[in-house]
């Protein structure tokens, strides 16, 4: 065989191995199209058949009628496959969502003979898998799946240990708060709002247990920012005692600035001295919380925190002579401002953008 006859036999080998990849490839998509479709026309089916039973659940005032129904209902799930009794199941919790008393119940009960499939979830290696495992026992059968929504917090994955306190907080149950405070400490990714939201949803009732953490100087710090920032949206006056005291102890960023922003909402005049001596922080961060809480616990433009205000507006950050602006404007303060505007000072322009009408009045004054 010539070289070239060689050549042209591996030639068409190649484009052989290539139609047949080609061909492969095609069939594969095609299969996971009709698999999507198929999917997608039992999801409608099943929607079309459990939306009004579920919605005639939630609405009808008669309770023996509905117990019957849910009864019916049950036995009809316990004969569905695992895989439409968990597409069921994601139904279910998406009314349980917005439905609270007697309908959530209902549909908790209705929910419970297919729960052994969300269970499933939860020893899968998916982790989008396991938190939406759950995401469902968490809301539909937290009672007797209690110790597998615990376990999840500590879950490698962030989300599967997210979705498990959120799961707990909706509870409302203040013994999860403990619990839920060590798992987002050890979440360098969760982001402090969204923690202070989880907490916020077990309610007033948590305050306590927020505040004792919170003044633990045995916890680390990370722990007890994400309670003074709890504290603050729950409008816990009895918090401000004990900030007040980290205040004059600390010297953690995060728990001082967090602590700041509670006395800034709950403190009163007399917090300011433990607030005063942080005005002149070497951190920026510090000194525009400082700023910020005398400015709202003072309260007059009289005060003489009014002085130690104006004197931030020189600050070297901006960002802390912007908090002192605005601060002065909050309490009413313009002496300070109108010395700024008047003597040509570097932060003029920063005065006239917090507080547009007195650099007007002003300029009429001088003209």
């Amino acid at each position: 065989m010539s070289q070239a006859d060689a050549l042209l036999e591996v030639l068409i080998v190649a484009i052989a191995g290539s139609l047949a990849a080609a061909v492969l490839a095609a069939a594969a998509a095609m299969t996971l199209r009709l698999r999507h479709l198929f999917h997608e026309h039992r999801e409608r089916q099943l929607k079309s058949v459990w939306i009004p039973r579920l919605l005639s659940l939630v609405v009808d005032d008669n309770a023996i009628r509905c117990d019957a129904e849910v009864g019916v209902f049950s036995r009809e799930i316990r004969v569905l496959s695992q895989t439409r009794q968990r597409a069921l199941l994601e139904l279910i919790v998406r009314f349980a969502f917005v439905v609270r008393g007697t309908a959530r119940t209902r549909l908790c009960r209705l929910a419970e003979p297919a729960l052994p499939a969300a269970r499933a979830l939860l020893g899968r290696r998916d982790p989008a898998m396991r938190a939406l495992g759950v995401h469902i026992v968490g809301r539909l059968g937290l009672d007797r799946n209690e110790k597998s929504v615990l376990r999840a917090l500590d879950d490698d994955a962030p989300l599967v240990r997210k979705t498990a306190a959120r799961a707990l907080a909706r509870a409302g149950r203040t013994d999860y708060v403990e619990p839920i405070l060590e798992t987002a400490a050890n979440l360098e990714d969760w982001d402090t709002s969204e923690v202070v939201s989880v907490l916020q949803d077990i309610g007033p009732a948590a305050q306590p247990i927020l505040r004792r953490a919170f003044s633990d100087p045995e916890r680390r710090p990370a722990a007890r920012a994400i309670c003074a920032e709890a504290l603050r949206w729950l409008n816990d006056l009895t918090a401000a005692e004990p900030a007040t005291e980290i205040l004059l102890r600390e010297n953690d960023r995060e728990l001082l600035a967090a602590s700041l922003r509670l006395l800034r909402r709950v403190g009163g005049a007399e917090h300011a001295p433990a607030v005063r001596r942080l005005c002149t922080s070497h951190d920026p961060v510090i000194r525009l919380n400082a700023v910020a809480t005398l400015a709202a616990t003072s309260g007059l433009p009289e005060s003489p925190d009014a002085d130690l205000i104006g004197v931030a507006l020189a600050d070297p950050s901006s960002w802390v002579a912007i908090r002192a602006a605005r601060g002065l404007r909050e309490i009413g303060c313009s002496t300070h401002l109108r010395r700024v505007l008047t003597v040509g000072h570097p932060r003029a322009s920063l005065v006239r953008d917090v507080w547009p009408e007195l650099g007007t009045s002003t300029t009429r004054e001088a003209a």
